[in-house]
């Protein structure tokens, strides 16, 4: 027989599934998920009916149908009432020397809820205890390793967890009151929130995500309920079943056996199979429910759709949408966990759009392209002092992805393949400027919701490209076709078009290795002469299934999120061992890990085949050895060897740290003015900052300084470390008044944070010592004790 505690715990397993349907289907999802128990069902039931009546779980009064919270052999038909009421005069007695004023709001399927004031800040709370036979299911321990988690996560949008303990055999945890109401709520009351309405909430959800899984946590069970609301402004909530991707030593796996974390309305497809797993890409398709049931009032049905169909449904339903949102919502519901966009990307892709999107017109479209590209020169100017001069016309040869012309979404990525690889082999033959891949994906992508928009134009006036490369494929039976168009893009004149070539559909690599020939020695004859043995410094094309693990990788690492971009690089090299850049591409994830065993291990493999690399697969391989090495000089040297190939951000970005690092910070100034920090991958790149700081301070440029950290922190409010560098700039110019208004601002943020107030005190500290004002380091150093 099923142990009192193990029953209860099932009931409210399968009230937390059954809620969250429609309530005409609850009868038959209870009947089918009960297995035949009618105890089971009609206890289910009757939470349901509560539920539906007293207008949900943390509603009062609560129903006397609950089961006791007593222990396992007690009446289940006692007064739950009187239960909760010992709960609530155990946790005030047990907590009255911290907390006072009591007030129980609810309980749910896991905890009582209470409001309760917090003495030392004299501020409310909601101190949440967990109920104690689910404490007994749920464990101590189990508790404690997730409460470890989620208080290390420091985020705006995050619901802080600012307390936790047991006291008098019970568990709890407390967060800060700051009102509102969950948007579940919301959607219950107001139904579907406009796309105005909704985008602040969901790009607060996405920013919130990408920093939880940039700490190596999911939160797996993402869904309305658990996202607070106030005002325009949205909060996560409840990690209550996080997992830690990256655990430490002693802790263990946060699932139990039998246990079924998530709603599975919101749950992804790898978490519904048997034995499933859950990491961040789990998240992105609860979130991609989430956002549709907010715009539409419905998640999407079961089924594997595209990414355009889901797309055309939803701009359909939603008067004003964006395209851009119905394709970003369309591709996190993608069936297959690597085609789905990182959180990073959400966060992006949420950004305010105009409800009349400006690309419907193409000469808005440049006029606008304009506008923002001479905005985000103007606002660059005055920090990093004047730029590079900008690539004429005709000197830069880019790529666009091919167009996808199957009438398969889900083949999108084959497109992205062939525009990779030919720029690669543009980059290999060392004489062509080549616009990096990334930045001319970025830019080609804002033609992706309107085919008035032409990605020539836009990778001539955004990239400076004189000539682009473009593309489609198509599938006739069991062939693939692909063909290519150069175009000189000033004029708009195609000076050649190549192909199509022909391959059997199983192996399409064929017909990207062939095209990739013909353009590069159409290239050779247009643009600028080449010779066969040029040419032939090419390396064959990876296999598809190679090919996709590694534009997944790439799209984890540029989120940071890098064991994931490893273990996906590793992937690819697995399915085609011949697909050297992926081993190149793990070793960058691997050393951002400080994972030094494979560090090791691809270094020695890559050492014994560097006559199978090109130059600047080369190149990236002596920096990695010298980096592994310690020998900076040399690390140095490979970085400005490499540059002189292709300038791309990344290059240009390790080279600045690597050259502050050996004190040569106008070698690194002079790298971080050729770069944008809002062009292409460099969004999002709050080190961008730190490294321009570091360099200007070195300089002794404090103004300047001043103003990039400021940057920083109005860019990246998360960033605790901005507070420091702020901290230093003005300590270093003098400005104790100035100074002591940034710590004060500072001085809200968590102790455990690594970058914490007190860091930020003994910075400044530092600062002034260095600058001759020992006697007032000495007042900061005390005040950071």
């Amino acid at each position: 027989m099923r142990p009192e505690s193990d029953w209860t715990q099932r009931a409210f397993e399968l009230f937390d599934e059954a809620v969250e349907l429609p309530p005409e289907e609850w009868e038959a999802r209870v009947a089918r998920l009960s297995n035949g128990d009618t105890r089971l069902a009609a206890e289910v039931m009757g939470l349901l009916d509560a539920h539906l009546r007293d207008g949900g779980l943390l509603d009062r009064p609560l129903p006397s149908t609950w089961p006791s919270l007593g222990d396992d052999s007690h009446d289940r038909g006692g007064d739950v009432r009187s239960d909760v009421d010992q709960v609530h005069a155990r946790i005030a007695e047990a907590l009255a020397s911290r907390y006072d004023r009591f007030e129980r709001l609810g309980m749910g399927g896991m905890a009582i809820v209470f409001r309760a004031r917090e003495q030392k800040h004299d501020r409310p709370v909601v101190l949440k205890v967990l109920r104690p036979e689910v404490a007994r299911s749920y464990g101590e321990d189990r508790f404690l390793a997730e409460v470890k988690v989620v208080s290390a996560l420091s985020h705006p949008h995050i619901l802080a967890l600012i307390d936790s303990g047991r006291a008098d055999g019970l568990l709890y945890y407390v967060m800060p009151d700051v009102g509102g109401e969950t948007l579940g709520d919301r959607l219950r009351k107001e139904g579907p929130l406009t796309p105005e309405t909704a985008q602040p909430i969901l790009r607060d959800v996405a920013d919130a995500l990408a920093y939880a899984h940039g700490q190596g946590v999911v939160h797996r069970d993402l869904k309305p309920d658990n996202v607070l609301c106030s005002g325009s402004h949205a909060w996560l909530m409840d990690f209550g079943i996080a997992k830690a991707l990256i655990p430490a030593r002693e802790d263990r796996d946060l699932t139990q056996a039998g246990a079924s974390p998530g709603t599975p309305r919101y749950m992804a497809p790898e978490q519904l199979e048997e034995g499933g797993t859950t990491a961040p890409h789990s998240d992105v398709f609860a979130f991609g429910q989430m956002a549709h049931e907010v715009l539409t009032g419905a998640v999407v049905p079961g089924g594997n759709k595209r990414a355009t169909e889901i797309a055309r449904r939803i701009e359909v339903q939603v008067g004003g949408l964006p395209p851009a949102w119905g394709l970003l919502i369309g591709r996190t519901l993608a069936p297959e966990p690597w085609d789905r966009p990182t959180a990073r990307e959400l966060v992006e892709g949420w950004n305010p759009v105009a409800t009349t999107p400006a690309w419907r017109n193409p000469v808005a479209a440049a006029l606008m392209a304009a506008a923002v590209a001479v905005l985000l020169f103007l606002g660059a100017s005055r920090i990093l002092g004047p730029a590079t001069p900008p690539v004429s016309p005709n000197d830069r040869v880019a790529v666009a992805a091919f167009q996808n012309e199957t009438g398969d979404a889900e083949l999108d990525f084959l497109g992205r393949m062939v525009g990779d690889w030919l720029t690669q082999g543009l980059r290999d033959l060392e004489e062509f400027r080549v616009v990096p891949w990334e930045l001319s994906q970025e830019v080609a992508e804002l033609a992706a919701g309107d085919s008035a928009m032409d990605p020539v134009v836009l990778l001539h006036t955004d990239a400076g490209a004189g000539t682009v490369v473009t593309g489609r494929f198509y599938r006739f039976g069991e062939e693939i076709s692909i063909g290519a168009d150069i175009t000189e893009a000033a004029t708009m004149r195609v000076v050649a078009g190549v192909g199509p070539v022909t391959a059997s559909w199983d192996r399409p690599e064929a017909a990207v290795q062939e095209l990739r020939d013909r353009v590069l020695g159409a290239l050779s004859a247009s643009v600028g002469p080449r010779t066969a043995q040029n040419v032939s410094v090419v390396s064959s094309a990876p296999r598809i299934d190679a090919y996709r693990a590694y534009d997944s990788g790439r799209r984890h690492h540029l989120a940071q999120e890098y064991e994931l971009a490893r273990d996906q690089y590793l992937l690819a090299h697995e399915r085609d061992t011949t697909f050297l850049p992926a081993l190149l591409a793990a070793l960058g994830s691997a050393y951002n890990l400080r994972d030094l065993a494979t560090q090791d291990s691809i270094l020695s493999h890559l050492g014994a085949r560097r006559d199978r690399l090109s130059r600047f697969e080369d190149l990236r391989w002596q920096y990695f050895d010298a980096l592994g090495r310690s020998d900076r000089p040399a690390t140095l040297a490979a970085l400005r060897e490499s540059l002189k190939l292709a300038h791309s951000w990344g290059t240009a970005y390790n080279l600045a740290v690597m050259a502050n690092s050996l004190n040569r910070p106008a070698e690194a100034l002079a790298s971080l003015q050729t770069l944008n920090p809002d062009e292409g991958v460099a969004r999002g790149w709050a080190q961008y900052w730190t490294q321009l700081s570091h360099s200007l301070h070195l300089l002794g440029r404090h103004a300047e300084e001043f103003e990039a950290a400021a940057a920083m922190r109005a860019r990246y409010p998360e960033r605790t470390v901005a507070h420091s560098l702020v901290a230093r700039a003005l300590a270093a110019a003098g400005q104790l008044n100035a100074l002591d208004e940034a710590l004060e601002a500072s001085s809200a943020i968590t102790p455990r944070t690594y970058w914490s107030h007190g860091a930020a005190l003994v910075i400044a500290a530092q600062a002034l010592m260095a600058h001759g004002q020992a006697e007032d380091a000495e007042s900061y150093l005390e005040a950071a004790e």
